[in-house]
């Protein structure tokens, strides 16, 4: 019955998120992972959700040209653990590491 419902969800899920034609969600194990794409086709974010559709695990967003945006750490769909935030260029602007939700520190690399 549980395998039945995780199908029926991961199915449900993938229909209406490929309504805009630019997503695709993969059921892989206990995990849907979603790939977001621009107009472009070049990749947005990746990333997983669990069953009960929460973000966990890593999460990368790119910008526009390709270069990474942000490489981000979700647990239970809250912040946790180090977040890199990146330019249009590829440099690394800054670190934050969150502990469920709450800036635990902030380190600025290049302002």
């Amino acid at each position: 019955m549980k395998k039945l419902f995780i199908i029926i969800l991961s199915l449900f899920l993938f229909v209406n998120v490929n309504a805009n034609g630019n997503d695709t969600i993969i059921l892989n194990g206990n995990k849907l992972e979603l790939t977001r794409t621009y107009e472009n086709g070049v990749i947005r974010e990746k990333g997983t959700y669990n069953l009960n559709k929460e973000r966990h695990g890593d999460w990368v967003s790119y910008h526009r040209n390709g270069q990474t945006s942000t490489i981000a750490h979700f647990k239970n769909d809250k912040k946790h653990g180090e977040w890199r935030h990146y330019n249009r260029e590829g440099l690394l602007l800054v670190i934050i590491v969150y502990d469920e939700n709450q800036i635990a520190s902030k380190q600025v690399i290049n302002p």
